[in-house]
């Protein structure tokens, strides 16, 4: 995710050769490192950035508490 000004926004890919668009997005909650993203994302959109597994998120969470 990225800022500019008042909005944030994240890079979708748009074809097969790595070619990516900027979508801005709506967010929501924040613990500082994590950020809700309420609007703007489908399920199947790609999102550039690192690839995050929900099963490990889940993992982590059950072992903190």
């Amino acid at each position: 995710m990225k800022f500019e000004k008042d909005s944030s926004y994240v890079e979708i890919q748009t074809g097969v050769d790595q070619q990516f668009e900027k979508r801005y997005v709506k967010t929501g909650l924040s613990d500082g490192i994590n950020i809700e993203i309420t609007e703007g994302l489908k399920k199947e959109d790609k999102v550039k950035g690192e690839k995050v597994d929900p099963k490990k998120i889940k993992e982590n969470e059950a072992g903190k508490a």
